[in-house]
Order: structure tokens, then C-alpha cells, then sequence
């Protein structure tokens, strides 16, 4: 179940990611940036789980 969030999670962030860029790049600057925090909820989310993951030493 963990990977799937995870891979899901880091899915989203790309898509968040490239629509960002869409969106930046036709002047919508406001709704880019709600993109990229978007994106960097999802990315978060990604690296909290892949920390889960890990076997602890």
C-alpha cells in the first residue's frame, strides 16, 4: 500500500509540476504558483513515505 502512495504521490507532483510550467508559461503566474505548492505537497508526501519504507539500523 506504502508504494503505491508513493508512486502515486510522486506521479502527481510531476503532473504538477508540468502544468506549473503550462501555466507559467502562458502568464498566469498566480495559479503557477498554486501549482508548484501543490507539487511540493505531493513531493513532501512522497518523501515522508520513502523515509517510512527504509529499514532503520
Amino acid at each position: 500500500m506504502n508504494k503505491i502512495i508513493r508512486l502515486g504521490s510522486l506521479l502527481f507532483t510531476f503532473m504538477l509540476l508540468g502544468f506549473s510550467a503550462l501555466k507559467y508559461s502562458a502568464g498566469s503566474n498566480r495559479s503557477a504558483i498554486y501549482f508548484l505548492t501543490a507539487a511540493a505537497g505531493f513531493l513532501l508526501v512522497y518523501i515522508s513515505y520513502r523515509k517510512k519504507d527504509r529499514p532503520e539500523k
